[in-house]
């Protein structure tokens, strides 16, 4: 069977049609996917950006490729104690560090992460450790490992600041499962 000259004009201006309307729907699920995982360049001279991930809820991801040792975040810390008894809302409790473990203070100090401290996903191993700097009352983040672009940042939140650690106490004392 062939085709004359005239259909298969007529059939090649239909492909390329087509073919700029697959184009124009990829474009809008992009868009719509943008839309529905928001990228938000943050500060740190866009460094990093926050994006929702699945399961887990916000995360911070490389938007430059980090060396091992690098400095990712800086955050400061608001430190409190609160009674035995007193008890923080539940939102609070999961973003919070037990301040104490890194003062040796018998107070129940509690300290709450500013800036991105408290939006890194944890990982075990994680490829971020920190360090708590009591005296400037200030977390830093540095990566253990190099970081390609794009990667999720975590911490080990069982970790104690290490990358790694033999257990995911954190999640077991709040009776979840590790992503």
């Amino acid at each position: 069977m062939t085709i004359s000259e005239e259909n298969r004009k007529v059939l090649e201006e239909e492909v390329k049609t087509l073919e700029g309307k697959i184009q124009d729907l990829k474009t809008q699920i992009a868009h719509l996917t943008f839309q529905v995982y928001p990228r938000h360049i943050v500060h740190n001279g866009s460094q990093v950006y926050i994006q929702y991930v699945p399961g887990k809820g916000r995360g911070v991801f490389a938007n430059q490729e980090f060396k091992k040792g690098d400095l990712i975040e800086t955050s400061p810390i608001l430190v409190y104690s609160r009674l035995d008894n007193e008890v923080e809302p539940q939102i609070i409790r999961d973003v919070v560090f037990n301040y104490s473990t890194y003062t040796g203070s018998e107070r129940n100090e509690t300290a709450l992460v500013l800036g991105l401290g408290s939006i890194f996903n944890s990982a075990n191993p994680s490829n971020l450790r920190y360090e708590v700097d009591t005296e400037n009352m200030f977390f830093r983040f540095f990566a253990v490992q190099d970081i390609p672009l794009h990667s999720e940042l975590t911490i080990n939140y069982s970790g104690g600041g290490s990358h790694i650690s033999s257990t995911n106490t954190w999640f077991e004392q709040r009776n979840l499962k590790m992503l």
